[in-house]
């Protein structure tokens, strides 16, 4: 059986850029592991590698659209606690349930996904890996690992790691 293909991109950026001149002393590591406060990152960095730009505010389903072509990705977070939810930001949030339509919804525009998560901090730096995962491999893995929307931090690694992966890096300032 054809192993899944998937590119990589490990960004490691300088942490004193994203920490607005705030010593690491008094910039606890649980804010740069937050994906609300750093979510533009890796998601400025897929626009300029896939060559993308925003798909809007208030984009239903989708972030990003290729600038050249009619193709739609969508950003996720994987964190170590939660795993990762493919779920769109409408059905994500307080009060907010789950809803097989909209993940399907989300499944049909997108092409691509782009996980992202930040795997080592230093003192001068921070990494992201991004993922650019095809829709395909997207819903194999959910149809065979996920639930309700998610799929949980071992079983999107382990899925993950039985991908061929061509890698790219990329340092930023």
């Amino acid at each position: 059986m054809a192993r899944n293909k998937i590119e990589k991109l490990v960004l490691k950026i300088a942490r004193s850029t994203l920490q607005g001149g705030i010593p690491n002393e008094r910039y606890p590591e649980k804010l740069l592991r937050d994906s609300r406060l750093t979510n533009h990152i890796p998601t400025d960095a897929v626009m300029v590698w896939k060559n993308f730009v925003s798909a809007g505010d208030d984009s239903k389903f989708t972030d990003l659209k290729s600038r050249t072509e009619e193709i739609f990705a969508e950003g996720k977070c994987i964190n170590p606690s939660r795993g990762v939810c493919l779920r769109p930001s409408v059905d994500t949030g307080g009060g907010r349930g789950f809803h097989q339509e909209n993940l399907d919804a989300c499944f049909a525009k997108n092409s691509f996904y782009f996980l992202y998560e930040t795997t080592e901090i230093t003192a001068t730096t921070i990494q992201f890996d991004i993922y650019w995962v095809p829709i395909p491999v997207i819903c194999q893995w959910y149809s065979e690992k996920g639930n309700k929307g998610t799929i949980t931090y071992s079983k999107i690694k382990a899925c993950i790691s039985q991908c061929e992966i061509e890698q790219i890096e990329e340092t930023r300032g």
